[in-house]
């Protein structure tokens, strides 16, 4: 009988929860039913809602299974084991909370146990990857009419725990945590990651919605970060919030808490979004999610980084605040007054996209700022220009600009020289393209701080290097993410190095703009310099033409002249005053007094050009035009020099291993056209050298012996006239692109060996008389100490008027200045009183109207050595 009566409530049982089942999307493998203990056992259950599911090991039911089923569920006992959920929370709530089958049973539940159950949880949106709850223990006890719950579960390594008791529609309850993984958890739920462990716990209060009222709540609670990485500091957040009709009252208050998690919802910064940061201070809430009304009377924020892909970071390392407001729903923000100290700023506009926002559309506005101690940098396309250590002030009125005016801070621990100054005053605004409008002033800045502005690339450390202190002021835009400059820039003791030649100058100025990205071509109005001084590498004289190699390189462009021409710049003027060329030695100077003009220098364009100065104390001139920017250089014009010394070619010429000249009077004439075609050059050429005299007739290396068939001395011997003046005049021509100093050479050399044709039809007699004619000293008129000073004492001045009235009557004499000096050594102190000496005579006698071209002085050489003191001869010749 028993058994009959347990096989029809089974198979009642069966019948009655499989339709449920079916009715409620529940799929229930194997039903039990106990009559007697009426314990319902359910196994192996499953149910899924889209992305969500729930599976059921075992369940344990003292009820009823009519009373289960039925339109009134009344249940006692539930125990729930192997227990797997997985709830989608992206959307917001879960369908489980809309499945009436299931809330009227949990309603009827008086006692619930569930033991180490599993939840996943995906809680962020576009998120694959849920935050799942190990170990989950939920419980639910009722006495009259309160139910009382409790519920534990583990999270990665840490342990929540929860308490709550609900009746006639009011709920409270706490809960707590400990040693959560806060990188796990805000991860997990759509934040960025922070690392360290959390701690904390809250109350809770709420009463449901009503017939005539709304529903409300009341949480109170605080975390703790701990072991988190950057501080020190305890962090910690407390809050306070009151719901009532789904309006929110919040306060919270923040020890060091870390931004970063919320900064997908803060506003962004010429692209940049916050990555690092954190905050003291007390924020009111006010509204619902989605629609906050925020403020705070006062605040700080430090340690604050914005960043971005291919974007330098910005950095503050404090930003104290007074009266803050934010609206969510407007993305709106205003700050009334804010301080920011020891800020790190790159402005690099030129990254950006060109739909970047500054503020990812929030609009943002504040009050005076002050700025302390801030390193602005602003990007340019060849590198940085660093502003540290800047003060001032800024503000950024609603719908307005950012205005900003930042200087450098004031020290007394250096000389103010010492100390590059800066002064930034303008605006910077944002929306759809990045904008700005600014003045730079800098005084005593270190030029190697400007090499980003240098229309040529200077790399410390690559062979070329930049010395000195400028002072600028320039105007600065910005539009749609390009910069374009305009102003003028001054620098003092400028040297500028590459590739073994140094260009230095006391004084250069530059005035430029517009110039900078997006143009046709680089505005250059003006390149001035004074005091001037260029040194180059000496290229002896080889006894053979190197061949193609050697004549690609010399027609290579300078990498100043290529840089400019690259960059597509245009100079209006170029102006270069008291200059000094060197080639060799700094010291070996083969040019003085140089005045470098040119006019409009473009591409494509020939520049009006005149070089004036002097080499080897006689006036030359350069007078043409220049095609500067061409592949190969093109100059056309003509080029000039008389009664030259040629004392400065000593070093080349020892290099060279040539003979030393120790007199003469050297003069040349070029003249460079484009006759026919414009792709080819003609030049003539002129060189003279009078009374030219070697100190060794013979050198063990002379290269014009292998060039010409002659040594040096035997051409200059050979081409000297009856008196003493040895000249050749040759044209060449070709094809721009073959023009070098080769080239023209190559033509000198040809013209010495149709000249020295004379030369070989002189007997070996005549060829030695020419050389004692060369050799032969003059008549010794006076003797003039060496001096100091370059004044000629009056006895002196008495004894060479007699030269000059001699000079005067024998218009066809020669004058001779032959120095003697003493010592082991001709040291450089000898030589330079020798040479103010031989200037002191040169001086009173072409102020009495004697030719310069009649007056020689001799180099100093072992042959005038003396054992007595040094002097001057004066010595005239026939």
């Amino acid at each position: 009988m028993h058994l009959s009566v347990q096989q029809q409530a089974q198979l009642q049982a069966e019948a009655l929860i499989h339709k449920w089942g079916r009715d409620a999307g529940v799929e229930i493998a194997n039903v039990r039913y106990h009559l007697l203990r009426n314990g319902l056992v359910l196994q192996n259950i499953q149910a899924r809602r889209g992305e969500e599911s729930l599976t059921i090991r075992h369940i344990l039911i003292h009820a009823n299974p009519q009373l289960l089923t039925g339109s009134h569920p009344r249940i006692g006992d539930v125990t729930v084991s192997g227990v797997d959920v997985t709830l989608d929370m992206r959307s917001g709530e879960s369908v489980w909370l809309h499945e009436q089958a299931f809330l009227q049973l949990w309603q009827a539940t008086r006692s619930f146990s569930l033991g180490g159950g599993r939840l996943a949880v995906y809680a962020a949106q576009g998120s694959d990857k849920p935050l799942v709850f190990s170990d989950v223990n939920f419980h639910l006890n009722t006495r009259d009419a309160v139910r009382l719950f409790s519920v534990s579960a583990r999270l990665g390594g840490g342990q929540l725990q929860g308490t709550w008791s609900q009746s006639a529609g009011h709920t409270q309850g706490k809960s707590s945590w400990q040693q959560l993984d806060a990188s796990l958890l805000t991860t997990r739920v759509g934040l960025h990651a922070i690392p360290g462990q959390l701690n904390g716990a809250f109350d809770w209060t709420s009463t449901a919605a009503g017939d005539h009222q709304s529903g409300s709540s009341d949480v109170e609670g605080q975390v703790q970060l701990s072991s988190a990485v950057g501080t020190s500091r305890s962090r910690t957040l407390q809050w306070h919030a009151i719901e009532h009709g789904g309006q929110w009252l919040i306060d919270t208050k923040a020890e060091a808490w870390p931004l970063r998690p919320w900064s997908a919802v803060l506003p962004h910064l010429a692209g940049r979004e916050l990555t690092a940061g954190h905050f003291d201070g007390v924020l009111h809430w006010q509204g619902k999610p989605g629609a906050w009304m925020v403020n705070s009377e006062h605040g700080t924020l430090y340690d604050l980084t914005y960043a971005a892909d291919q974007r330098q970071a910005w950095y503050w390392s404090q930003i104290s605040y007074e009266q803050a407001n934010f609206d969510t729903s407007e993305h709106s923000m205003h700050i009334d007054s804010a301080e920011l100290d020891d800020s790190r700023l790159v402005l690099d506009t030129q990254s950006l996209p060109d739909n970047a926002a500054t503020t990812n559309q929030w609009r943002v506005s504040a009050g005076k700022m002050t700025i302390n101690n801030m390193m602005l940098a602003l990007s340019l396309p060849h590198g940085k220009v660093m502003l540290p250590e800047l003060n001032g002030r800024s503000s950024w009125p609603a719908d307005e600009p950012l205005s900003f005016d930042l200087m450098t801070a004031k020290t007394t621990s250096l000389p103010a020289q010492a100390i590059s100054e800066w002064h930034l005053k303008g605006s910077t605004e944002g929306g759809e393209r990045v904008a700005a409008d600014f003045n730079v002033v800098g005084r005593h800045v270190s030029l190697p701080l400007l090499r980003a502005l240098l229309p040529f690339r200077v790399d410390e450390g690559h062979g070329t290097s930049l010395a000195g202190s400028a002072e600028l002021n320039i105007d600065v835009s910005i539009r749609q993410g390009q910069w374009q400059m305009q102003g003028r820039a001054a620098a003092r003791d400028l040297r500028l190095s590459h590739g073994g030649s140094i260009w230095s100058a006391a004084n250069a100025s530059v005035a430029f703009g517009p110039v900078g990205m997006g143009l046709d071509f680089q505005q250059i109005s003006s390149i001035e310099a004074d005091g001037w001084h260029y040194v180059t590498a000496l290229q002896p004289l080889t006894a053979t033409v190197q061949g193609d190699q050697q004549d690609s390189a010399a027609r290579q462009l300078p990498w100043w002249m290529t840089a400019l021409r690259e960059n597509h710049c245009r100079i209006d003027r170029l102006h270069w005053q008291d200059g000094t060329l060197s080639i060799g030695r700094n010291d070996a100077h083969w040019a003085e007094k140089i005045d470098v003009d040119m006019q409009h220098i473009a591409p494509d364009d020939w520049a009006e050009t005149k070089i004036h100065g002097v080499a080897g104390g006689a006036p030359f001139s350069l007078d043409g035009e220049w095609d500067l920017f061409s592949d190969y250089g093109r100059i056309r014009g003509t080029g000039r020099i008389n009664n030259a010394l040629p004392f400065f070619l000593s070093d080349w010429m020892r290099a060279s291993g040539m003979p030393q000249l120790i007199r003469g009077r050297l003069s040349a004439a070029i003249s460079l056209s484009s006759p026919t075609t414009p792709e080819n050059w003609m030049a003539t050429v002129t060189l003279t050298l009078k009374r030219g005299l070697f100190e060794k007739q013979e050198a063990p290396s002379d290269p014009m012996l292998a060039r010409t068939g002659y040594k040096t001395a035997e051409l200059l011997y050979g081409l000297q006239n009856d008196r003493m003046l040895a000249g050749v005049s040759y044209t060449a021509g070709g094809r721009w692109s073959e023009l070098t100093l080769e080239s023209l050479g190559e033509g000198l050399q040809q013209a010495l060996r149709n000249g020295m044709h004379r030369h070989a039809m002189l007997t070996a007699d005549e060829r030695v008389q020419k050389r004692i004619m060369a050799e032969k000293r003059g008549h010794l008129e006076t003797r003039i100490r060496l001096h100091d000073n370059k004044r000629l004492s009056l006895n002196e001045r008495t004894r060479l008027h007699k030269v000059m009235v001699k000079a005067h009557n024998y218009p066809e004499m020669m004058i001779d200045l032959r120095p003697e000096w003493t010592g082991a050594t001709l040291s450089a102190t000898e030589a330079e009183r020798i040479r103010e000496t031989q200037q002191a005579v040169e001086r009173y006698l072409i102020h009495r109207n004697i030719d310069v071209g009649r007056i020689y002085p001799l180099r100093p050489s072992a042959s005038s050595h003396v054992e007595e003191s040094g002097s001057v001869w004066v010595e005239t010749a026939p």
